[in-house]
């Protein structure tokens, strides 16, 4: 009798996990441990739009506010910065680390109609929510039709 697709799945996310651990402890051993850890990461966004604004949210927990860049021209938004790992206490020695640190930057393009002198960013609980704002005028009007 035939396995189900649900076994079937489970086992290659399974031998998907396991060539992503082989790949990342060759990589620990050949750079040292050290390096592998503070590889470049992306942290995750969402994008939605408002009537009066766009709006980007991303997920930077233990990013400290002094490390996040907010950077727009032309029509471009960058958001870059950098989570350390903790290696001012002699006293830590990792056994596991999962969570992304190091370097990372992303860029957008921003879409039509986004004003971008009038961008604003909070940053609070690690949730950074960066507001661009649209142009005035771009709300449909009605335009009448004068008969000749």
């Amino acid at each position: 009798m035939g396995r189900g697709s649900d076994e079937v799945l489970r086992d290659l996310l399974g031998l998907q996990e396991k060539i992503y651990r082989l790949f990342d402890d060759q990589d620990a051993h050949a750079k040292g441990n050290r390096d592998a850890v503070s590889a470049h990461w992306a942290p995750p966004v969402d994008i939605y739009e408002t009537r009066e604004a766009f709006v980007l949210v991303a997920e930077i927990p233990g990013v400290d506010q002094e490390e996040i860049h907010l950077e727009v021209s032309d029509d471009l938004l960058v958001l870059s910065g950098e989570r350390p790992l903790n290696t001012r206490d002699p006293d830590l020695s990792y056994h596991r680390i999962e969570r992304p640190n190091g370097i990372f930057q992303r860029a957008f393009r921003l879409p039509a109609g986004v004003d971008p002198t009038k961008v604003n960013a909070t940053c609070r609980d690690g949730v950074l929510r960066v507001n661009l704002l649209k142009k005035g005028g771009t709300e449909p009007r009605s335009i009448k039709i004068q008969l000749q």
